[in-house]
């Protein structure tokens, strides 16, 4: 598995999955990635799959007061 944060270039971020689900915990709020997967076998890899783009939301602020 493969991620690009942004328009940036992808790196290498997963080897040897063997399930059909990742859990990336290295993003940060307001920022945009993309990742492509690609099979691979004794033959070498395959194609790349489409990408798949995410965009973290930002985090809302707090309420500083509650009124009653």
């Amino acid at each position: 598995m493969s991620k690009a944060e942004g328009t940036g270039g992808f790196r290498n971020i997963a080897l040897g999955l063997t399930t059909p689900t990742f859990f990336d915990n290295a993003v940060s709020t307001g920022h945009s990635y993309r990742y492509v997967v690609t099979a691979q076998d004794a033959n070498g890899a395959g194609p790349l799959s489409d990408e798949a783009t995410i965009t973290i939301p930002k985090q809302r602020e707090a309420a500083s007061h509650v009124a009653h």
